[in-house]
């Protein structure tokens, strides 16, 4: 590609492609810095072409290794993965069934009783189940209820940028 066909060493190479390309410094000494960044740029454009493929080694390859450990072919569509997040427990469940979880670990006999009302209506137990949640909140402390709301409602993520800043010509 550089018509260069003998050269003893890389400095002597630099030095005839100086020459050729006309890039001397006074006195007729090569520019080395700039022709060493014009053949690395010619390199990285991919102006300098592989003439032969480098030799290949005798025996395995580690592709070919790797390719002969992984015989078994596996369908990975029908495995189920599921991420896991710490603290996820909390966000899936809402507060009320909090409430009723600890009702339940605090009154084992209001369990047996809700148990024994399940053969009755739905609606006479939905009543039941909103008394005590009600009564579950007056029974809590006032950190757990604050706790609790604070949990219930809804945080901002973000804001829009313009109903912050005065921007001009916002409306275009």
């Amino acid at each position: 590609t550089y018509n260069i066909t003998k050269w003893d060493d890389t400095d002597d190479f630099i030095r005839q492609y100086a020459i050729k390309t006309g890039k001397l410094l006074k006195g007729g000494e090569p520019d080395v810095p700039n022709i060493s960044r014009m053949i690395l740029n010619d390199w990285q454009r991919g102006k300098l072409p592989y003439y032969s493929q480098p030799p290949e080694l005798p025996g395995r390859t580690e592709k070919q290794e790797m390719q002969s450990q992984f015989t078994i072919e596996q369908d990975f569509s029908k495995i189920r993965v599921i991420p896991e997040f710490p603290g996820e427990e909390n966000l899936l469940q809402p507060s009320s069934s909090k409430i009723e979880e600890e009702s339940n670990t605090e009154d084992p006999a209001v369990v047996q009783e809700n148990e024994s009302s399940s053969s009755s209506s739905d609606e006479i137990s939905d009543e039941e189940q909103e008394e005590t949640k009600r009564d579950l909140l007056q029974n809590l402390t006032s950190k757990e209820r604050r706790r609790i709301i604070r949990q219930n409602r809804r945080h901002k993520v973000g804001s829009n940028f313009y109903e912050v800043v005065n921007v001009k010509n916002r409306k275009r």
